[in-house]
């Protein structure tokens, strides 16, 4: 089910001037400490997020993925959001959200109890935002291991959809969201980015 979602966002958000979500990694030289840089780029513009140093980067597909040190079970992805524009983020629409969040879980997950939402969760750079919070397990997991994962859809400042996702051990939750919640909301504008990839 993610691959043919995965697939549809593709054919979906692949517009010219849409930000490649797929970062630019660069790593410059700053005070004698080598420095890694993440940049997102349109061919109009480009953005980029603050990371500390405990925050690994690696492209995945059409997006990108960060994990964190201390964090083992965390992950936290940002890709073209699996919702069509003209289905923008509006309570008419919350269902289908519902529904894309439910589908972005792993080949396995058992899903407990109902999701938790949250309407505009991102009060930031003008963006429309809604996250969906679910708790779950995995079949092959003997010891029904609680897992739990948030998607927060994301309406960025050109209009585009993004998707951010993290996902950890119940325990390691609370630590990976702030992290990522922090990564999202440093988000900011680059002047003289690095050429377009």
């Amino acid at each position: 089910m993610r691959l043919i979602l995965l697939s549809l966002v593709s054919a979906c958000t692949a517009f010219a001037g849409d930000i490649n979500l797929a970062a630019k990694i660069v790593t410059t030289l700053e005070e004698g400490a080598s420095l890694k840089r993440v940049q997102f780029l349109s061919s109009d513009a480009a953005y980029a997020v603050s990371l500390d140093s405990g925050t690994d980067v690696e492209r995945i597909g059409d997006g990108t993925r960060f994990s964190f040190q201390g964090l083992r079970s965390a992950v936290c992805e940002l890709i073209p959001g699996p919702v069509p524009k003209k289905q923008p983020i509006v309570p008419e629409h919350y269902k289908t959200y519902q529904g894309a969040a439910l589908a972005l879980a792993p080949a396995g997950a058992v899903m407990h109890d109902s999701p938790e939402i949250t309407e505009q969760p991102l009060q930031i750079n003008n963006w429309k935002s809604y996250r969906v919070t679910f708790e779950f397990h995995m079949t092959d997991d003997p010891k029904k291991a609680l897992s739990k994962m948030s998607v927060t859809f994301i309406t960025l400042e050109n209009g585009q959809q993004a998707a951010l996702i993290t996902r950890a051990r119940a325990t390691e939750f609370a630590g990976a969201h702030a992290r990522a919640e922090s990564m999202i909301r440093s988000w900011y504008p680059v002047q003289n980015a690095v050429s377009v990839n």
